[in-house]
């Protein structure tokens, strides 16, 4: 083996030692809840909806099932120019159940545009009383207990709580994804262990909690600069105001989210993440950067040294489905289905080789029935 394969071969290790590394603490840590408050606060939940009649139905029932004082929860549905029969749906479901207001957005608020200004003109219309705001999707299929668990993780300090989110669906497609969420989350809540970063490193918009305060530092989404990855920019923006996040990972916080339906949507919604995760710190960059170089770097060592090449992707493969199974199964007590996870490894090999090319593509970015360029409205 020559210098460029010794060097690919301790990459390749240094991504399974982490991998390994996250399984075991995630198998040890916990996230204590804080104590049940006397009097619980009233709360909303910000939904904004574009072209969502698919789903939109079973995430309002969802929503309406929670653990919760009725008298205490508030549903805004903000409608974002819809094509199709979402409007019409959550007008029905509005006139049948009180808690549930709908906001037909007409106009962007000051810098904001898309789900962005949906969400801050949701967070407008909320009663000065309601002191909490959930952000969530339409295909988001919240845990009963969502709303009280992710409340009792707030403490003096901490402005923002993510939950994990998992993608449900049957199929190896639906469950590849599943696979792919649980890994991603689960390094990046392992991640936040590391000497020299010790903060939550990403947002989850589909599953989040923010306060009034610390939202209203920001000025609101109005306020702060355009991005397509907004849930991460308002946690920036709330950071530099000295509000800190907490990202959970335990059933009651857990939510279930639709699988991405074909290949190119795919590819787009991960460009869309990339372009928030290039302002990540520089050492966690690095790490991404790490992670990226891996499959190049087997292929080196494969090319080299076949059978070490084959005995490092198998380590990999069960690495990554120790930690995936740790994260749904054992941490959000959800059902895990790897389905034929010896093959899950050419998945995540096809799909990394095809997102770098295609981050790199002037393309557009596709979300929401929109276009952006990059960081562009």
């Amino acid at each position: 083996m020559n210098l460029l394969g010794l060097l690919c071969l301790l990459a390749g290790l240094l991504v399974i030692a982490l991998d390994v590394w996250a399984w075991l603490l995630l198998r040890r840590q916990r996230d204590t809840p804080g104590p049940v408050p006397a009097d619980w606060p009233p709360v909303a939940v910000l939904l904004p909806v574009r072209n969502e009649q698919e789903h939109l139905p079973a995430c309002l029932q969802s929503l309406l099932q929670l653990e919760y004082p009725a008298d205490k929860l508030l549903i805004l549905v903000g409608n974002d120019a819809s094509t199709d029969a979402t409007l019409a749906l959550a007008r029905d479901w509005s006139a049948r159940h009180p808690q549930i207001q709908l906001v037909d957005v007409q106009h962007s608020l000051g810098l904001a545009r898309g789900k962005a200004n949906v969400l801050a003109q949701l967070a407008r219309a909320c009663p000065r009383e309601v002191q909490y705001f959930f952000m969530t999707d339409a295909d988001i299929r919240p845990h009963p207990g969502w709303l009280q668990r992710m409340l009792r993780a707030l403490r003096p300090g901490i402005g923002l709580v993510n939950g994990t989110t998992t993608v449900g669906g049957n199929g190896l497609w639906a469950r590849w994804q599943q696979t792919d969420w649980a890994v991603a989350l689960g390094l990046a809540k392992a991640y936040a262990h590391l000497p020299g970063l010790g903060q939550t490193l990403t947002a989850i918009g589909n599953n989040m909690l923010i306060s009034r305060e610390a939202y209203e530092a920001t000025g609101g989404y109005e306020a702060i600069p355009f991005s397509i990855t907004e849930d991460y920019e308002l946690l920036l923006q709330i950071r530099q105001r000295g509000y800190e996040a907490v990202q959970l990972m335990d059933a009651p916080s857990s939510a279930r989210t639709e699988p991405v339906g074909h290949l190119s949507q795919l590819l787009h919604q991960r460009k869309r993440w990339m372009s928030g995760a290039m302002r990540l710190p520089l050492p966690m960059l690095g790490l991404l950067f790490l992670q990226a170089f891996y499959f190049p770097a087997i292929v080196v060592v494969l090319w080299q040294e076949p059978l070490l090449g084959l005995a490092l992707v198998g380590t990999k493969l069960l690495a990554q489905q120790l930690l995936a199974h740790t994260v749904v199964r054992r941490r959000l007590q959800q059902p895990y289905r790897p389905g034929l996870w010896l093959l899950y490894e050419g998945y995540s090999f096809v799909l990394s080789l095809a997102l770098i090319v295609f981050y790199f593509l002037p393309l557009k970015i596709k979300w929401k029935d929109r276009s952006y360029q990059s960081n562009q409205p």
